[in-house]
């Protein structure tokens, strides 16, 4: 189905008020789909992140959806507080995870305030970032649309580690808006993750790696690609080689996947 047909027909349900119960369809078939992802992914994501939390330990997942990591940081025995501005997935996760963890539904950011949420028609990249929209719906986002955009409350990383503590592990998975929510960080943490997509946001990986350096000279750093679970580095190494690195070829292929930042010491 091409953009136009799509747009054709939610405009035929938005004007015969069928367009909400077509949303929470889709959404109860994601959540579908993403039961069926954790079932695949458990074990490899129990593994890996067992490797970076041990039992008791504090995780920060921010940009929760509806729990994938959730899941398996629970089975560790961490205790979890889940970062999720998106109504239906703050919804789910209370239905499905209740007292065992703590949900804060805002966004994160720079600074306290508010901002626009663009929301998609897949969960998972729903956004902040106007221009990490602009770029991957051009790309390899082109069947999906964000037409829909809803004010949400901004905090800081700084003013979680108020409120709760300081982790062991941050997990960061905002869809381009990672720029900002490192900004709000002004303290080092053990383990910090952070999603990359190139080479749409080369600029914007550079940077958040960057803003980690400057909070501690002691990060190394390594990456997995996509969903594998497994280090491309044989060792984490320092931000001179690792800025170095990102800029080949070689890791601009790679697509998309996540950072990992850790203190040497």
């Amino acid at each position: 189905m091409n953009n136009y047909m799509k747009k054709t027909i939610i405009s035929i349900l938005k004007a015969i008020g069928l367009y909400k119960v077509y949303t929470e369809y889709k959404f109860k078939q994601l959540e579908k789909k993403n039961q069926k992802e954790d079932e695949k992914h458990f074990q490899p994501r129990l593994e890996f992140y067992s490797n970076i939390v041990s039992k008791g330990q504090l995780v920060y997942d921010v940009g929760a959806n509806v729990g994938n990591r959730v899941n398996v940081l629970l089975a560790i025995g961490a205790r979890v507080v889940a970062v999720e501005p998106q109504k239906n997935c703050i919804e789910t996760l209370h239905k499905k995870f209740g007292d065992r963890i703590d949900v804060v539904g805002m966004g994160l950011g720079a600074e306290e305030s508010e901002k626009d949420l663009y929301i998609a028609d897949y969960s998972t990249i729903s956004s902040m970032a106007e221009d990490w929209i602009e770029s991957v719906k051009q790309s390899r986002f082109k069947q999906h649309n964000w037409e829909k955009k809803e004010k949400v409350k901004i905090t800081t990383l700084d003013k979680l580690i108020e409120k709760f503590g300081l982790p062991q592990f941050c997990k960061i998975d905002v869809e381009g808006y990672e720029v900002e929510v490192l900004k709000g960080l002004h303290q080092p943490i053990p383990v910090i993750s952070f999603e990359y997509t190139v080479p749409e946001q080369n600029q914007k990986l550079a940077e958040c790696l960057r803003l980690c350096q400057s909070l501690s000279p002691d990060y190394l750093f390594n990456y997995s690609v996509g969903e594998g679970m497994v280090y491309e580095l044989d060792n984490f190494i320092p931000f001179d080689s690792f800025i170095q690195h990102v800029a080949t070829d070689g890791f601009i292929k790679t697509g998309f996947g996540d950072i990992y930042v850790k203190l040497s010491r």
